[in-house]
């Protein structure tokens, strides 16, 4: 067995005298050891008092620990003992001595006794018990499985800001996290049936579907099934229809201008007495339709509402404006008077010709 002690006074005081702070191991017959550093007391028959440990405790499955212990009347004598087992010992002083626990005696949990016992000769003292505490390894609680039942909205239209989502579900947690094709979006949890996300708008670029899962991680956890948000495209838009008015009784053909109209498929107009043929050859950009009032159509202001397979938009401005027929002054009938036109009669009028080229008609 190997164990700090010191055999004699007269050794120790040789060597106080003639290396001062030193470092000395002796091995002897008897197979002890002895270790210490800046050692300047001698070997006590007086049992050592304890009163900690540095540290006082360590998880179960902890590697191999030094272990500092406190207190007092240490000696070159003394050995450290752990649940009555004698441990190599390195004295730094009256207060203060040194071991290394073993990882086998950290491997389950348990209280480890820790003693210190002076050897002189065939004087044995041991202290007072403290206790090393190995401490069982907490587990956190293992996370559901989640599961997603909802996502809303269920559709946004492409090129839309940033949009907060909620899912609902179950199984989630504060750790839970919301994944967009695969990436982490910014979650929050309402409770563990609800979270919410943002979505930010570079999702939304272009139409496609957009899969949305919750991850809870270890312990435990994994990926619920799939939620979808649609992507739809952009709706059709306005900027100028060109003749933006018609008359009771009239039919016209009119250029829409606007954006997203590739595929337009019908024009409604608001209100009785005018409907709207859609004419082949729309464009992203412009669509043209035959829009035919009847004699009664009430005057004012209609709305349009245009469909394309995006969807339908519907815009006041700008709008179809039904007004009255402007009036128009026709010619008056005049009675040719062919002596006088001819100058051939003389009545008092002026005959009047046109750049010369002839008598021009005259009332009377």
């Amino acid at each position: 067995m190997r164990r700090s002690v010191f055999l004699t006074t007269s050794i120790v005081s040789f060597f106080a005298v003639f290396y001062g702070n030193w470092i000395a191991h002796l091995d002897t017959a008897f197979d002890t050891t002895f270790v210490a550093y800046g050692a300047t007391s001698t070997c006590s028959t007086n049992a050592p008092v304890l009163s900690g440990l540095t540290p006082s405790s360590a998880s179960a499955g902890s590697n191999a620990l030094d272990l500092t212990v406190i207190g007092s009347g240490f000696n070159l004598c003394n050995e450290i003992e752990i649940n009555g087992a004698p441990l190599p010992t390195t004295y730094w002083g009256t207060i203060q001595l040194h071991a290394t626990i073993p990882a086998g005696l950290l491997s389950t949990p348990q209280n480890l006794t820790v003693t210190v016992t002076n050897h002189v000769g065939a004087i044995t003292n041991t202290s007072a018990a403290i206790y090393f505490a190995v401490l069982a390894v907490s587990t956190p609680p293992s996370n559901p499985v989640p599961s997603v039942t909802q996502v809303i909205p269920s559709s946004v239209r492409a090129g839309s800001l940033d949009l907060t989502v909620t899912i609902s579900g179950s199984g989630f947690t504060q750790s839970s996290l919301v994944m967009v094709n695969g990436s982490q979006v910014t979650t929050t949890l309402s409770d563990s049936n609800t979270l919410s996300a943002v979505l930010p708008a570079n999702l939304f670029s272009t139409s496609k579907i957009l899969s949305v899962t919750v991850l809870n991680p270890h312990p435990g956890g994994g990926t619920s099934n799939i939620g979808t948000i649609a992507v739809l495209p952009p709706l059709p838009s306005f900027s100028a229809i060109m003749p933006a008015s018609g008359a009771p009784g009239t039919s016209f053909v009119s250029r829409i201008m606007g954006n997203n109209l590739l595929g337009v498929s019908q024009l409604a107009i608001s209100g009785a007495g005018v409907t709207a043929a859609v004419l082949p050859g729309s464009t992203s950009s412009s669509a043209f339709v035959m829009i035919s009032v009847s004699g009664s159509a009430p005057l004012g202001t209609r709305l349009l509402s245009l469909t394309t397979p995006s969807g339908t938009a519907t815009f006041l401005n700008p709008g179809l404006m039904i007004q009255p027929a402007q009036i128009r002054q026709e010619p008056t009938q005049t009675q040719s008077i062919p002596g006088v036109e001819q100058g051939n009669t003389a009545t008092g009028y002026v005959v009047v010709t046109v750049n010369g080229s002839g008598p021009a008609p005259l009332s009377t």
